[in-house]
């Protein structure tokens, strides 16, 4: 659009320098008017079709995030339940354990009770035998008699030997009853048959006493029954911290992750614009009166160069309030003169003020910026009603040598017949030379 208008200003400007040389022609004026007239509806058009762009990005923007947020909640509620169906079957297999334990340990209590029982009945018949054998020594007044009783209840072989013993001594008294030797002793006789009772019954003392090994060892077994269950309870609970641990580092995995999603919502967000926002914050009070006084102005003349029209057109003409003014006249020395409205005025400080703030150092539009705004904001100081209309003149010009003939001076002075409109106030950026050296070399 911007070259566009270029070639339209450059078209009125040849347009205009005809007409100098010939009678103006109504039919070339409409047709640039209608053709000025189509390029401003084709702008339009064409800020439509942007605004139409905009809006369908926009749209498709909201519904990527809707979709990428709905897919993330999901997403969420799916490793929820998963998770409340891992923390489930852990205290699931924590009572499954518990209720083992508990059941192993009541087996192990029953059958302690049982080994008690045994060792209760396998111990009784030992101590009846040995307080028999105890009450049988005492009576040692007593004949061989005792001695078998004592035997009864112990196996069917430990019958016969005492039966022999006690018959042998009887058998030799009927046999030598004639004989005059003298009989054995009633105490030989008792020390041989408790030698032969304790020898016969040193095996069954021995198995006797095996019992109470084991029952020891039960018992051993019985004491240890709390070491072992809690050295199981110490299994369990250790299973059960891994598993929570593996647990937390799971949930902190998927914290990090949801962070990083939100983080890439956040970016997906439609970002306002930077420079805008910039350009809104760095509008000042003075900024604000100076468009204020631009706006009480009917009209104000330009005069400059030829360039630098074009860049006035090329930057102020996007904005909304410019308006190309319908002459522009040639004033020789490739100058032109154009009656800007304070609406176009206002457009051209804007433009200017965000040149200023927005070029890049270097490129030379911040300080070309720079000095129009400060020469509009020169004419346009002390406004009244009453006052001469505002001229804005980007000429300033080199101070004649001693020897230049004073004809030359006012041929130039002649040729310029709108410069004593110019305020005081711009002969005074005459004495600034480095500011305005680009217009002189121009």
């Amino acid at each position: 659009m911007g070259s566009i208008r270029n070639e339209l200003a450059r078209l009125l400007i040849a347009t205009k320098w005809g007409m100098m040389a010939r009678q103006p022609n109504p039919d070339l004026t409409n047709t640039l008017t209608m053709l000025h007239t189509a390029v401003v509806h084709t702008d339009k058009n064409i800020r439509d079709a942007l605004d139409k762009s905009v809006e369908k990005l926009e749209s498709a923007g909201r519904a990527a995030h809707d979709k990428t947020t709905k897919e993330v909640v999901d997403e969420l509620g799916r490793m929820r339940a998963n998770f409340r169906d891992v923390y489930n079957k852990l205290n699931s297999n924590a009572d499954t354990v518990n209720t083992t334990v508990h059941d192993v340990v009541a087996l192990l209590r029953a059958e302690l009770r049982e080994v008690r029982v045994v060792l209760a009945d396998l111990t009784s018949p030992s101590r009846a035998s040995a307080v028999q054998e105890t009450s049988g020594t005492e009576g040692g007044h007593t004949p061989l008699v005792p001695a078998p009783v004592t035997a009864v209840t112990e196996p069917d072989g430990l019958l016969e030997e005492p039966a022999r013993h006690t018959a042998t001594p009887a058998q030799r008294a009927d046999g030598q009853g004639s004989s005059p030797s003298p009989a054995l002793s009633m105490d030989a006789v008792c020390q041989a048959v408790r030698e032969v009772i304790t020898e016969e019954l040193a095996p069954v003392l021995t198995s006797l006493t095996a019992p109470d090994h084991n029952g020891n060892a039960l018992a051993a077994d019985q004491q240890d029954v709390p070491h072992r269950s809690g050295e199981a309870a110490r299994l369990i609970k250790e299973e059960t911290s891994t598993a929570l641990e593996g647990t937390r580092s799971a949930l902190a995995a998927l914290q990090r992750e949801i962070a990083d999603l939100r983080a890439a919502m956040e970016e997906m967000r439609p970002q306002p614009d930077a420079t805008a926002e910039t350009t809104a914050a760095e509008v000042s009070a003075e900024h604000s009166a100076l468009l204020k006084t631009a706006a009480r102005v009917s009209s104000a003349g330009l005069q400059c160069h030829r360039d630098i029209w074009e860049f006035i057109t090329a930057h102020a003409g996007r904005h909304t309030h410019f308006r190309v003014p319908p002459q522009v006249t040639d004033e020789g020395d490739a100058r032109i003169h154009a009656a800007l409205s304070g609406r176009s005025l206002i457009a051209l400080l804007i433009s200017l003020h965000s040149i200023e703030h927005a070029a890049s150092d270097g490129d030379g539009d911040r300080e070309l910026a720079a000095t129009l705004y400060a020469r509009i904001e020169e004419s346009l100081t002390d406004l009244t009603p009453s006052g001469r209309p505002v001229t804005i003149t980007l000429d300033d010009r080199a101070t004649p040598a001693p020897n230049t003939p004073v004809a030359d001076s006012g041929s130039e002075a002649g040729s310029e017949p709108e410069s004593t409109d110019t305020p005081p106030a711009t002969t005074e950026r005459d004495s600034d030379p480095g500011e305005e050296a680009s217009p002189t070399a121009a």
